[in-house]
Order: C-alpha cells, then structure tokens, then sequence
C-alpha cells in the first residue's frame, strides 16, 4: 500500500477502532508517524466529525512523555487527521495475550500510567478511556494514547464515551468526572 493523503504517504494500516483508522505513514521529510483518522463513514456525521476535532485540539495542547500526543492534526480534502508518535511495540492489550505481566514490568507502566495522567489532569481534562488497547509501546517505553474520550475536569458526559467495560461508576451514570475517574480507572491496569 502506498496512498497520498495531503502531505503524508500511507504505508500500511497498523490499527483502527469503531470511529478511525491507523496507518504507518511518511511525513514531509520526517521520521515515521502514525496517522489516525476518522473512518469513512463517519465523516457526514457532524457529531462524529466534532468529536475528533475535539480529539485533535485536545492531544495538541497536551505534551508529555508518557502521552501519544498530536505532532499535527488538520484536514485533507475534509478529511480529520492526526498525526501522533509511531508506537510499534504494541499495545497492553496485545501483551496480556499471553497472560499477565511479568512482576518486573509493572514499574514502568504504572510510572508512566501515573505521570502521564498527572500531565493531562494539570491541563484540566480527565482521559476517560484507560483501556489496555489505548497504552501503547514505542521501544519499551509505555504511552498513554487516544484522546476521544477525554473531558475537561468537573464536567460529564451527556454520552458516555469510551470502552464501556472500563469505565468508571460516574462516567457510566453521565456524571462529573475529575482526576479520581482516571485513577478509579488505572488500577484496575495495576
């Protein structure tokens, strides 16, 4: 597969979800990326087209480490994107396949779990998707990725967004979240 989008080549698809798709992708004269966006049929889809957006604007004033966050986000022919860290390590999902962690890697996810959600929490928004599928792993080092859900502090959600078989008591009955939704959420990864 070789496919242009805007000023991006298309790879290989590495990934997707009910609302995107992933692909491995070549930026003008940069490293390799992964470029998210919305899936096809969504895109007359107002609703669906305004929460990427709000993805977009979300990851690209978040910055941290241990965040997967925008490195470009816009629009080709209509069409939302983002352009975040390529993380071919896999995700935690894809880890607990075989079975739980080794003891000796727990450290490093729950540092990074909790520095990253520190970070976002300080930008005033909750994640509200702490699912195994959304920590990736660029080399070894565990990232926090996928913004969709993400909400600011002190306000709920009229839908509930996210993997419903990780969300927390508030989010399922459309409460106010705030930084213990997110904490509620990352132990059940520990």
């Amino acid at each position: 597969m070789s496919e242009l989008f805007g000023n991006y080549r298309l790879l290989e698809r590495i990934g997707g979800g009910g609302l995107g798709e992933v692909y491995r992708a070549q930026g003008p004269g940069g490293p390799e990326v992964a470029l998210k966006r919305l899936a096809q049929p969504y895109l007359g889809d107002p609703g669906y087209v305004a929460n990427f957006a709000a993805e977009a604007r979300i990851s690209s004033m978040l910055s941290h480490e241990c965040l997967a966050t925008a490195l470009d986000a816009g629009r080709v022919d209509g069409w939302p994107f983002l352009a975040l860290p390529l993380a071919l390590g896999g995700s935690l999902q894809d880890r607990l396949v075989d079975g739980p962690l080794h003891p000796a890697q727990l450290p490093a996810l729950a540092s990074s779990l909790g520095r990253g959600l520190e970070a976002i929490h300080n930008a005033g928004f909750t994640h509200s998707d702490l699912s195994p599928a959304n920590l990736l792993y660029k080399d070894e080092q565990p990232l926090l990725a996928d913004f969709g859900a993400a909400t600011a502090i002190g306000s709920a959600q009229p839908t509930p967004l996210g993997t419903f078989s990780y969300m927390c008591p508030e989010q399922v009955r459309s409460q106010p979240l705030d930084a213990r939704s997110d904490i509620f959420l990352s132990l059940i990864h520990i």
